[in-house]
């Protein structure tokens, strides 16, 4: 399996141009990818990328 690591400055360059990420509250959606589709991974994370960066790298 590929193992990704993520890249928040990335990611937060992507966002920014939906709006601005220490501002702007977006809905993220968190998903399980893998053969066994652990609905405890499926998740709505409500808020600024700033504020859920942490909470997002865990998934």
């Amino acid at each position: 399996m590929l193992e990704l690591t993520p890249d928040r400055e990335q990611a937060r360059r992507t966002l920014s141009m939906f709006g601005n990420v220490t501002r702007d509250p977006s809905t993220f959606q968190t998903f399980d990818e893998t053969p066994e589709k652990d609905p405890k991974k499926s998740k709505y994370i409500h808020g600024t990328f700033t504020e859920r960066a942490q909470q997002l790298k865990q998934f």
